[in-house]
């Protein structure tokens, strides 16, 4: 008895019925073009006084939610405690600004804030008078990034270099310190040969800070730098130092060489 097995493909019916159910909780996070009605503030960067800090201008509708805007939206820059000034660009060294504008079709603005000194701030931004989510917070003295020995000057016959010891930042520039305290330096001679006497005084006179290897000075608070005085009695040699800077529980430093005359 012969046997005959019929094979039957359905195709496309199962494809119906084992579709994905979409997530009802989620969202669509595609921004739309939209009316701005105010300006929000809000930064990822460390919040440091001598700084150009970039702030992200972010225009929402009366809702709260992000738009782009369907015309240019100009708004107000304050702050409105603890003073600072908003610039359009990342080095802050061009003119300040009180305004800037998001573009049509756009949803963010980058602008820019500088304030020598430390502590509490506020900032706002206001569209058609109403100001947007404020913000704040404290800014804390940049991180040193070196201790600087720079030789100014020298008094012939003497021997005594005039030196200016710096505190410089990441940019490898010269940086106040906090408000509320001063940063202690220390300076050693590591070269084996020759002398180094310290002084306070300019021409190397007076009481010196000490007569050995090493000495300690302070850059005051609100302070960029110090100086001190060197005397040797051996001519024409360069002497090394390891120069190390302490502040509050933070520490740090490296080395610098100086040419005596």
């Amino acid at each position: 008895m012969n046997k005959f097995f019929i094979t039957i493909t359905i195709v496309g019916l199962l494809a119906a019925a084992c579709e994905k159910k979409k997530d009802d909780s989620s969202t669509d996070d595609t921004i739309v073009a939209g009316d701005v009605a105010k300006v929000n503030l809000s930064t990822t960067a460390g919040a440091y006084a001598l700084t150009c800090i970039p702030l992200t201008a972010t225009g929402v509708d009366s809702s709260g939610k992000t738009v782009l805007a369907n015309s240019a939206a100009t708004f107000d820059l304050a702050a409105t405690s603890g003073g600072g000034s908003f610039y359009d660009t990342a080095y802050c060294n061009m003119s300040t600004i009180t305004q800037a504008t998001i573009d049509q079709g756009a949803s963010t603005k980058t602008v820019y804030y500088k304030n020598s000194s430390t502590g509490a701030i506020v900032l706002t931004a206001s569209y058609n008078g109403t100001a947007g989510g404020t913000l704040s917070g404290t800014l804390a003295a940049p991180p040193i990034s070196s201790v600087v020995l720079t030789k100014s000057s020298a008094a012939a016959g003497t021997q005594c270099v005039t030196v200016s010891v710096g505190l410089l930042d990441a940019n490898n520039t010269y940086m106040a310190r906090s408000s509320t305290g001063a940063t202690t330096i220390t300076i050693t001679k590591t070269t084996a040969t020759g002398t180094i006497t310290f002084y306070g005084s300019a021409g190397c006179t007076g009481t010196n800070y000490t007569s050995g290897a090493t000495t300690t000075v302070s850059i005051p608070a609100n302070g960029t730098n110090t100086t001190l005085y060197m005397q040797t009695g051996t001519t024409g040699l360069t002497y090394d130092f390891v120069v190390v800077w302490s502040e509050g529980g933070d520490t740090g430093g490296g080395t610098q060489s100086i040419q005596m005359p």
